[in-house]
């Protein structure tokens, strides 16, 4: 069964959402731009060469459609603290993994700057609730 939801926000170009469940924090392309890179996927798949160069470009195609599913995770424990800084979301973390929200760019720009303000502060407070609820179940 999938976490329940407490909260999902877009970028001002629909296509990355932060979404807050009662256990974590997620990072991920939304499923208007899912479809979309699929359906570009899709056609270079069909327009592809024949033989060895065509095994290999479906070979490769596959594993991005693959990779582009993934998202971001982080357990609301992980997460220190989260606030709104200079325009954007700004997370501190117990550990910071390899890749984590800051990496991801949208036009060139840090995602993170990407939400707007009114929706990062809501979303701050929808983590505070989150987190605390998740600490209490773990405590208890």
């Amino acid at each position: 069964m999938p976490p329940e939801l407490f909260k999902i926000i877009s970028t001002a170009d629909q296509s990355i959402e932060l979404v807050l469940t009662k256990t974590k924090v997620m990072m991920r392309l939304s499923e208007a731009q899912l479809k979309e890179i699929s359906n570009e996927i899709d056609d270079e798949k069909r327009d592809s060469e024949a033989g060895f160069l065509g095994k290999v470009q479906s070979f490769i195609l596959s594993n991005v459609e693959k990779l582009v599913q993934k998202s971001i995770e982080y357990n609301l424990d992980e997460i220190n603290n989260l606030r709104y800084e200079e325009g954007k979301l700004v997370f501190d973390y117990q550990n910071k993994n390899l890749f984590s929200f800051e990496n991801v760019k949208v036009n060139d720009q840090n995602a993170l700057g990407s939400f707007s303000e009114s929706d990062s502060h809501e979303f701050i407070e929808k983590f505070k609730v989150a987190q605390e609820e998740y600490q209490k179940f773990l405590e208890g």
